[in-house]
């Protein structure tokens, strides 16, 4: 009997049931998919298999990708760690991406002195265990005195790729509703959303979000870390590209 039950368990879990391995559908208030939710610290997702980044319009991984000096200095003025580590994640965050070597450079970025913006979060893209390809952006977020700084995430989408059938959008769509009964479709300042498109243009796709909180106390905790106060000495040496 207990090897029927584990059975029918792992039948459910295989089928994207209600019973997950890792996350329940809503934690503490945020929404989660199978590998992550909402809110997550992003060096607390280092079990996800993170799709290598690539050079856009390339099949060439943006790991180790040369930079110019000019978008470099950029980088220097945004945000504050050591050289390499900015040299490092420097591709990333002027593409807008990450993958697993992106996010462990994160955790060597001390402050970030300029906020990127909703348009210009850094995304990484994974396959979910259920096989939707999975969009997760990453927002920084600041101690209230600006000291400390991580990175969380903001968004998922999770995409239904291929052709799928009218009846199977709306099977997803039904599994989608019973898991986030509750939330509303958009967020606010304290409350989180969840919400399923099943004919957007960028196809169908499964859509959570993190309470946006005060835009303009985040902006400000951001630079309140002390070395946002003073000009990067690197970026002042910096050469410029002409």
């Amino acid at each position: 009997m207990k090897r029927l039950s584990l059975i029918l368990w792992l039948s459910l879990a295989s089928l994207g049931g209600i019973a997950w391995a890792h996350n329940p559908p809503i934690r503490h208030g945020m929404p989660c998919v199978e590998e992550v939710c909402v809110g997550d610290d992003a060096m607390a997702l280092q079990h996800v298999r993170w799709q290598t980044a690539m050079i856009p319009g390339t099949n060439t991984p943006l790991t180790g990708a040369g930079v110019s000096d000019q978008f470099l200095e950029r980088v220097r003025t945004a945000l504050r760690g050591d050289s390499g580590t900015r040299r490092t994640i420097a591709p990333y965050w002027i593409t807008h991406q990450v993958d697993a070597v992106g996010l462990m450079a994160l955790s060597g970025i001390r402050a970030v002195c300029e906020y990127p913006g909703l348009s210009h979060r850094l995304r990484g893209t994974y396959l979910s265990r259920e096989g939707f390809r999975t969009v997760v952006s990453f927002d920084p977020v600041a101690a209230d005195d600006g000291r400390t700084l991580r990175f969380v995430v903001a968004s998922i989408h999770q995409y239904v790729d291929g052709s799928p059938t009218t009846a199977r959008l709306m099977a997803i769509g039904e599994q989608f509703a019973g898991r986030y009964l509750g939330l509303p479709k958009y967020a606010s300042a304290t409350e989180a959303a969840a919400a399923w498109f099943p004919a957007a243009t960028g196809g169908p796709h499964l859509r959570l979000l993190a309470p946006f909180g005060d835009s303009m106390k985040l902006e400000a905790n951001l630079r309140k870390h002390p070395e946002c106060a003073v000009q990067d000495s690197e970026a002042i040496l910096a050469p410029t590209s002409r």
